[in-house]
Formats: C-alpha cells, structure tokens, sequence
C-alpha cells in the first residue's frame, strides 16, 4: 500500500496540467474514502446482501 504522500504524487501525475484545485482536492477525496473503505472491508464483518434486502424493506 502507498503512503499517503506517495498517492497524492500518484494522483497528481495522472491529472493533466490543467486541473483545478477542486478537481485535486476531490480525487485526494475519493482516494481517502475508498482506501478507508477497504480496509474497513477486510477487518470489519460484511452484511449480506439479503440481510440488507430484509432491513429496507421494513
């Protein structure tokens, strides 16, 4: 995994020279969410897709 410094370079490499700040501030954004959303993924119980389907529908 990349530290963090590492992906804002990785991030900033693949944007073109155009970018804006909020379209930087956005990808570092959505980097941060799904980087935390896997790791919540591999160490927290998933829900079952059923279970979900059941709760909704109360």
């Amino acid at each position: 995994m990349l530290t963090p410094k590492q992906s804002v370079g990785e991030i900033l490499r693949e944007l073109p020279d155009d970018v804006s700040y909020d379209d930087i501030i956005y990808r570092l954004y959505a980097r941060s969410k799904i980087e935390r959303a896997m790791e919540s993924a591999e160490t927290e119980p998933l829900i079952e897709h059923e279970a979900v389907e059941r709760d909704l529908a109360k």
